[in-house]
């Protein structure tokens, strides 16, 4: 509002300094005009002397006044008083003819161009002094003093003068001031339509802005502007709603895609945390990454957390990397089975014991690997900006849904390594018996050699018998 007021008052005063400079060119001929009167009926009664001096110091006085003060209005004033004296001088050149007091209506008329009442009064002073003196002298008797045609004015007579000299005054000046303000008011009421031609043209481009899907314009409304303020609230609306539809595509499609990867990596751990770490920081638009995974040693029972992916990172430097469970921020993330969340990293704050080593990223997060029944690892993502919440909600929950793809691919490759180990044992008892059949048959045949040799032998045993009891 007080913004409004001072446009309005600079736009008024702008208009009135206009045509202020209109009238002067008005100002300037009426003087010049007047002086010229002067001269001209100076010839009656041979008052060149009196017009000269009279006429040349009031313009002298005008002019003076407008060049030593160019920016002042005082020469307005000065320009009333000058107006004053070239009546006084009028009728003092007639001899005091009544129709030359009428100049002073004509000069009262006159000024009511410029719309200031105040310039009134210096004529109208004038006039009352002039008009008092004058009448005065005139009346005791003072020669070559002309107010009136005759010797005097009588009381009545000039009650009467002043009475309509002064309804005449009182209407100019009311004039004046009511030209002056129905003029502002006028100027305010455009200012208000040409405002409210400009409000509605922005608000009509702010529309077509919102409904292209524009929320970064810097509208700004008026505080006299309902509709655009309206619009303003319209369009924090439109906002929310619109980041809200962006975070839901954000998470449905995050999700939907890491459904369809841990479908498509369900045999395999190495090829699941490889393509979900992947995924993640990208998804993320993360700058480095990390996936490690909780193991135990078959014969020492030793727990740790293994490095099973990693994103952007030299690859010798993470061969064979383990963390023990209560080690740096990934062992404490283990160990809490809670996110992690570090932003607006500091500078000097260059040593992070982090899984992913020392950096200086402006983002860390830590997510744990977790069902509600189990721990089974830790998710560690590096950016390079912040993190929004519903990002970190993103993360935490495809790190529920990995869990539950690392169980199951975990069960999958236990029971295989057991079918493995079966299948292995059978194949060994097979052989074994195959072998042992062999054997049977080899030992059969063995057996049966031996009784056909023993057969023989008894054979020639007998058959030597016989010889020998044929010979004896």
């Amino acid at each position: 509002m007080n913004r409004m007021i001072k446009e309005s008052k600079q736009t008024v005063n702008t208009y009135f300094d206009a045509l202020e400079k209109k009238v002067d060119r008005i100002t300037h001929t009426v003087l010049l005009s007047s002086f010229a009167f002067g001269m001209g009926i100076a010839y009656f009664y041979d008052t060149y002397l009196i017009a000269s001096i009279v006429g040349l110091a009031n313009l002298a006085m005008f002019y003076v006044t407008k060049w030593v003060l160019p920016k002042s209005k005082l020469y307005q004033y000065v320009y009333s008083f000058c107006l004053s004296v070239f009546m006084a001088q009028f009728i003092y050149q007639m001899h005091g003819m009544t129709e030359m007091h009428f100049y002073a209506f004509i000069a009262s008329v006159v000024l009511i161009a410029y719309q200031k009442w105040t310039v009134q009064l210096p004529l109208v002073l004038m006039v009352v002094i002039h008009h008092s003196v004058f009448a005065y002298l005139q009346y005791i008797g003072i020669k070559e003093i002309y107010f009136t045609i005759g010797d005097y004015m009588s009381l009545l007579t000039f009650s009467m003068h002043i009475l309509f000299a002064a309804i005449i005054f009182g209407l100019c000046i009311f004039w004046s001031y009511s030209f002056r303000a129905r003029t502002t008011a006028n100027i305010i009421d455009a200012i208000k339509i040409q405002e409210q031609l400009d409000n509605s043209t922005q608000n009509t481009l702010f529309i077509k802005e919102l409904l292209d899907g524009n929320f970064s314009s810097n509208y700004q409304a008026k505080e006299n502007d309902e509709f655009g303020m309206y619009l303003l609230n319209v369009k924090t609306t439109l906002q929310e709603v619109d980041e809200k539809n962006k975070q839901d595509a954000f998470l449905n499609t995050g999700y939907v895609k890491m459904a369809e990867l841990l479908r498509a990596d369900a045999n395999s751990l190495s090829d699941l945390c490889n393509h979900s770490l992947n995924f993640i920081v990208k998804y993320l638009n993360g700058c480095q990454g990390a996936l490690f995974i909780y193991e135990e040693e078959e014969y020492s029972g030793e727990s740790y957390l293994e490095l099973k992916a990693a994103y952007a990172h030299e690859k010798n430097k993470l061969d064979a990397k383990r963390i023990a469970l209560k080690e740096g921020l990934v062992g404490q993330c283990y160990e809490n089975k809670k996110t992690i969340f570090l932003k607006n990293i500091p500078p000097d704050y260059s040593l992070i014991n982090s899984g992913i080593g020392e950096g200086l990223p402006n983002t860390i997060v830590l997510v744990p690997i977790k069902t509600d029944q189990a721990m089974y690892g830790v998710i560690e993502v590096a950016l390079f900006k912040k993190l929004e919440t519903y990002q970190v909600h993103f993360l935490e929950k495809v790190a529920e849904n990995l869990a539950s793809a690392v169980a199951n691919v975990k069960v999958t490759e236990n029971m295989r390594q057991l079918l493995d180990v079966s299948q292995a044992s059978g194949e060994q008892l097979q052989a074994q018996e195959e072998e042992m059949i062999q054997n049977l048959e080899e030992l059969r045949a063995t057996q049966e050699e031996m009784s056909r040799k023993s057969m023989e032998y008894v054979a020639r045993i007998k058959e030597l018998e016989a010889q020998l009891s044929g010979s004896v």
